[in-house]
């Protein structure tokens, strides 16, 4: 789906699972557990991924939306913060 932001276009990816974007890989530590819970989302941390971006690695919770923007970098934003700053490029009525 294409998104803007002040009238630039980003290509944006709901993130859900393993596979949904290929920039996302598996969250693994020898500090998980099975039954490690996340913080933020209150899901298994298993069903989690890790983003690599310019600033480091981003936690991606499931239902995050990637946004690939200017070069080719992704960022990660919760359903809140995406709703709350992208609208659709190409609305459908």
């Amino acid at each position: 789906m294409k998104v803007k932001l002040r009238n630039r276009g980003f290509e944006a990816t709901q993130w859900f699972r393993h596979g949904d974007h290929l920039q996302v890989r598996p969250l693994t530590s020898q500090l998980l557990t099975n039954t490690s819970i996340c913080p933020i989302c209150h899901r298994l941390m298993k069903k989690h991924g890790v983003l690599q971006g310019r600033f480091g690695a981003t936690r991606i919770c499931p239902g995050n939306w990637i946004i690939v923007g200017e070069g080719d970098e992704p960022t990660s934003y919760t359903p809140e913060a995406y709703e709350y700053r992208f609208e659709p490029l190409n609305p459908t009525t």
